[in-house]
């Protein structure tokens, strides 16, 4: 029990004896109320529940508040009581309540502090750093992985219920630059005048990736279908950097146990239906898309969103949105998803999303 909750037990008790000897008449004992006053020279703790009750006690706060402080019981908690001003209560601790704590916290060792939910367990899906798996990581993404680890950590000793989660962005036109990238460093360490495309991974990085292929296959690959080779390519330097990542996060003491691939939610079932067509399914059943432009809308500002977002372009292609705040926690049920991360300069984005395909 924290020393706030201690001091309105002793508040409450006071009230109790002045009201059954007869120094109060209160219909229902109040709350103490207890805060830290603005001016640390009153006291520790200050209480309002004489001004606050001076209505239904028919009684000048003062003397309501002189009534509480005869009535206070015997404890190791409070040092002295003044009373201030129109009514306030202001309280010093006794140096035994700081000891007390101390005392606490090298009994309980790591427990201290620990919470439980009112409302009983809450699942939560915490995702976080979910770099793109097309280069090393950068400083920022170090800062990711310390916030969201940090932020399980401290979720867990509140009492959730906190399943870690990396989402590896590999869906998209940048795994396929990617792929041209090593293939065109491949080319070029083999002795082929070949230039890197404009949308391109130009790291020194992608020239190690290449020269791990050349010392597994040699040159087998310079005249092979450019659609085999860059699918094999991109496969390649994605399990390359993918490893790369996941063995730094080891190393840097943050262990994800769930890596989830955004490829999976565009994989069709037995019924040709993908997790990303379902949840547009759901959606459009609840209304919650429109077409504009030639491109597919969700009207995420019917669930607090500043705007609504696209999910699919004009091209046809889906959005970043579309998997991952979308269709993502439709296969999370019961389970509150956090995005505790930023693709900005700084960790500012820490939104928990209900599925609107729920």
């Amino acid at each position: 029990m924290q020393i706030r909750e201690q001091l309105e037990q002793v508040f409450e008790q006071a009230l109790i004896a002045a009201n059954e000897d007869g120094t109060l008449e209160l219909p229902t004992i109040p709350e103490a109320a207890l805060e830290r006053p603005r001016d640390l020279s009153n006291g520790d703790w200050a209480s309002t529940v004489a001004m606050r009750s001076a209505k239904i006690a028919k009684r000048n706060p003062r003397d309501i508040a002189t009534a509480i402080v005869e009535h206070l019981p015997e404890n190791d908690l409070i040092e002295s009581v003044e009373i201030a001003g129109p009514g306030f209560i202001n309280v010093r601790l006794a140096p035994s309540a700081f000891q007390g704590v101390a005392a606490d916290v090298r009994a309980q060792g790591f427990d201290f502090g620990k919470g439980t939910l009112e409302d009983g367990p809450c699942r939560v899906n915490l995702e976080y750093i979910s770099a793109n798996p097309t280069g090393p990581y950068h400083v920022g993404h170090g800062r990711w992985a310390s916030l969201g680890d940090a932020t399980a950590r401290v979720m867990r000793h509140a009492g959730y219920d906190v399943e870690e989660e990396y989402y590896i962005n590999d869906h998209g036109s940048q795994m396929n630059n990617f792929g041209n990238s090593v293939v065109v460093r491949y080319q070029q360490l083999l002795g082929v005048d070949a230039e890197l495309p404009e949308n391109c991974y130009a790291g020194a990085y992608v020239k190690d990736i290449a020269q791990a292929i050349i010392d597994q296959d040699g040159d087998k690959w310079l005249d092979v279908d450019p659609e085999e080779r860059l699918d094999y390519f991109r496969e390649f330097a994605y399990d390359y950097e993918l490893k790369d990542q996941q063995a730094l996060c080891e190393r840097f003491g943050t262990h994800i146990p769930v890596w989830f691939s955004e490829r999976s939610l565009y994989v069709p079932n037995e019924d040709g239906v993908s997790k990303v067509d379902f949840a547009l399914q759901r959606m459009d059943e609840g209304g919650y898309l429109y077409e504009k432009d030639g491109a597919l809308w969700f009207r995420s500002t019917d669930f607090g969103d500043d705007k609504d977002r696209v999910l699919r372009k004009e091209n046809g292609e889906y959005t970043y949105f579309t998997s991952s705040p979308v269709a993502r926690p439709c296969w999370l049920p019961g389970v509150i998803r956090v995005l505790s991360r930023s693709c900005s300069a700084s960790w500012s984005t820490c939104s928990a999303m209900a599925s609107p395909c729920a």
